[in-house]
């Protein structure tokens, strides 16, 4: 009996020893992992000037407490669109005063 319980423990011994292994492989491969994502992250963000430029710049197109660029933008399209009416309208009354004349 002895003979199997020492062979039963060397099995568990050596499964444990392989558990170990891919685990220690999985914490490095992790590690490289996170450390590269950092690296990433450093570059997409920089020492936080590039981030606050975006602030800066979407502050001004959306407005900060004042209309922003895009809501001026938006009311000067409007203006435009109103202003093709009156324009319509306006040729619309003078073709009707021409063909008027004409007759």
């Amino acid at each position: 009996m002895p003979a199997i319980d020492t062979k039963i423990q060397t099995l568990i011994l050596e499964e444990l020893r392989e558990i170990r292994s891919d685990y220690t492989e999985h914490a490095r491969v992790t590690g490289e992992r996170l450390s590269a994502l950092e690296v990433g992250m450093r570059s997409i963000v920089g020492n936080g000037e590039r981030l606050a430029s975006l602030e800066v710049g979407l502050k001004s197109l959306i407005g900060n407490g004042q209309p922003g660029r895009i809501t001026l933008l938006e009311q000067a399209v409007e203006r435009l669109k109103e202003f093709r009416w009156y324009w319509l309208g306006g040729a619309a009354a003078i073709s009707c005063v021409v063909a008027l004349l004409i007759k």
